[in-house]
């Protein structure tokens, strides 16, 4: 027999009532909302975090993806990520994915398609992602200059497995365009 403590079943249970957000903290990225809710036998307070939307592009020129390279903070590292960001109010969130790529990189995509969409997490964040690409860009094509780079599929999908990209926006983008790619034909 078994010593492991059987879960509550809260999971599995619709909340009988909810009640109404309420704004605990706001920055100019992030609003966190805490949000009470009756269940049977209990009570629960959830605590979201909304990022707002996010688009990103992958532009896909001659066999190669184009990444941008940044800092950031909590890995305190430079990394290799797709070009994209915050829609803001009132923006398709294809057109925020292709003016992302612009002001990030110079090169700016025509007939983007979408890729893929989906939720970073379904519990308590609030950041739907919509990726898109593009085979068409602009020319003439800028040269890289320190802040991106083009780097062969293969290549960017090696850079997923040994920790180089490893934000999950450019992993998902590109493990799904590769997937696209592969399907073809």
């Amino acid at each position: 027999m078994s010593s492991l403590k059987v879960a509550n079943h809260e999971t599995l249970q619709f909340p009988l009532k909810v009640g109404e957000p309420v704004e605990v903290y706001r920055d100019p990225y992030t609003i966190i909302r805490r949000q009470s809710a009756e269940f049977e036998g209990f009570r629960k307070d959830f605590y979201m975090w909304d990022r707002g939307v996010r688009a990103a592009i992958i532009p896909f020129w001659n066999g190669k993806i184009l990444v941008t390279l940044q800092y950031r903070f909590l890995v305190n590292q430079i990394t290799s990520e797709i070009p994209g960001g915050k829609v803001e109010p009132g923006e398709d969130p294809k057109d925020a994915a292709i003016r992302e790529c612009f002001e990030e990189t110079g090169v700016r995509c025509l007939n983007a398609e979408k890729l893929i969409f989906y939720h970073p997490g379904l519990d308590t964040y609030h950041n739907p992602t919509t990726v898109f690409f593009s085979m068409e860009l602009a020319e003439p094509l800028p040269k890289p200059f320190g802040k991106f780079l083009w780097v062969e599929l293969g290549a960017a999908i090696d850079r997923i497995f040994s920790g180089k990209i490893n934000d999950s926006l450019s992993i998902i983008g590109l493990l799904a365009l590769h997937n696209r790619l592969s399907h073809q034909g």
